[in-house]
């Protein structure tokens, strides 16, 4: 029988950085998926039960054949056998990837890779969010990211905006959030900097209230969004918590000239601010807007003056829009 799994792509809000210091952590999936199928192989299991010593790697095929994609899905393999107790062996069988989340820096394509294994592996294939799956895709993202949060993960796994904060064990507790009425362009540039290089660089500084000051402007956006404003004055007060947390990831030297620029020309467009999105060094970044109109406005405008100035993006503008609550039923904390 074929199990299938999906992860989605992630966009952090607020929190990055000052979650692992307690602070919370607010973040939305994204659109674009990837799509992980598993067979089990019929041939290969007829020569387990034969006692045959085949090596497991030449009885799977992977969603990338060659190359050090195939090197990597295979580790992610053996490191998915400890992880788990069950019988399947899913070093053999076929793989296929139907659809991915760009690599792009920022977007979370490893924690949707880890998401949608993990999915397959616990034969859990809902679109809800799910804690086992949480927990088993962030010990597998360990491979691609050394200690990761447990938040690219968990926004990977779920359906809707989230709150995350700090657990004393395991993957970091969730909560379903509504966002008011906002509306989100987001893209994302070439990185500089990789993320693990970015939180060693944070490690090593002696003074940490400006990541105090990042967990703060998490804090207030839960406030706000819990504070039931109108839709005209959130979106303001939301612009003015983004702008804030701009100016204190590009204090800690998390952005760049080529951020700053894009942001700028963004305002001159009708935008209200924007800020980076993930570990920094480049990457995912999100502008936002007051209305439907300037959304539409920035995302017509935009491109041509970046164009004029040579900015290339490595992921071109999208657009996306919260717009209110869900139903109650998912307003809860997961246990």
């Amino acid at each position: 029988m074929i199990r299938k799994g999906i992860g989605s792509g992630k966009l952090i809000l607020f929190g990055e950085h000052s979650a692992v210091y307690g602070f919370p952590a607010i973040g939305a999936p994204l659109p674009f998926r990837t799509e992980i199928s598993w067979a089990p192989s019929k041939a290969a299991s007829n020569e387990q039960e034969g006692g045959k010593s085949k090596s497991p790697n030449s009885a799977v095929k992977t969603p990338d054949e060659i190359g050090e994609d195939r090197a990597v899905f295979l580790k992610l393999l053996r490191k998915l056998r400890l992880e788990t107790a069950n019988s399947e062996n899913f070093e053999r069988g076929v793989w296929n990837r139907s659809s991915g989340v760009p690599r792009t820096g920022g977007f979370g394509s490893s924690a949707a890779l880890c998401v949608a294994v993990s999915k397959i592996a616990l034969n859990r294939p809902t679109r809800e969010y799910d804690k086992g799956v949480h927990g088993l895709a962030s010990r597998l993202e360990n491979l691609f990211h050394g200690k990761p949060s447990g938040i690219d993960t968990g926004i990977s796994s779920d359906n809707g905006a989230s709150a995350w904060f700090r657990s004393p064990q395991g993957p970091p507790e969730r909560k379903a959030v509504c966002i008011p009425k906002w509306h989100i362009i987001y893209g994302a540039v070439p990185r500089i900097r990789s993320t693990a290089d970015s939180i060693l660089q944070l490690g090593h500084r002696a003074d940490k209230t400006p990541l105090e000051e990042l967990g703060k402007i998490a804090a207030n956006f839960l406030d706000l969004i819990g504070g039931g404003s109108q839709p005209e004055s959130f979106a303001g007060a939301a612009s003015e918590l983004v702008n804030h947390a701009q100016e204190v990831l590009a204090s800690l030297n998390l952005s760049n000239p080529t951020l700053s620029r894009i942001f700028e020309l963004a305002k001159e467009c009708g935008a209200d601010g924007g800020k980076l999105s993930g570990g920094g060094g480049g990457g995912a970044f999100f502008i936002c807007a007051r209305s439907r109109k300037t959304r539409n406005e920035i995302l017509e405008n935009l491109p041509p003056y970046l164009a004029e100035e040579g900015i290339n993006l490595s992921f071109p503008l999208r657009q996306l829009d919260f717009n209110g609550c869900p139903p109650k039923s998912s307003m809860r904390r997961s246990s």
